[in-house]
């Protein structure tokens, strides 16, 4: 008998901001062809505006 493992290929990253009870989403780690790329989230962007 033989186990199958899955196969994860993406992550979010998510933060407490300093003051702030709720975490944010950062972004999202995504792995592909053995890089690791990370995109910064929408929300998370917009912060700094």
């Amino acid at each position: 008998m033989s186990s199958k493992v899955p196969k994860y290929d993406e992550a979010y990253v998510w933060v407490w901001l300093p003051g702030e009870t709720a975490p944010v989403v950062a972004g999202r780690l995504y792995a592909h062809d053995g890089l690791v790329s990370f995109n910064y989230g929408r929300s998370f962007r917009e912060l700094g505006s």
